[in-house]
């Protein structure tokens, strides 16, 4: 990834979200199947 690039990952920061009736499949598709670190609150 960014590695490549010459760039140090140092941290990851977290976004919390609210996901909504048009994101939330897509949302919880990415963090199960792709690895994304999300959290999604209710």
């Amino acid at each position: 990834g960014l590695e490549a690039y010459g760039l140090e990952i140092v941290e990851n920061i977290n976004i919390e979200i609210t996901p909504n009736s048009y994101n939330e499949r897509y949302l919880k598709t990415k963090k199960e199947r792709m690895g994304h670190t999300l959290s999604l609150r209710k």
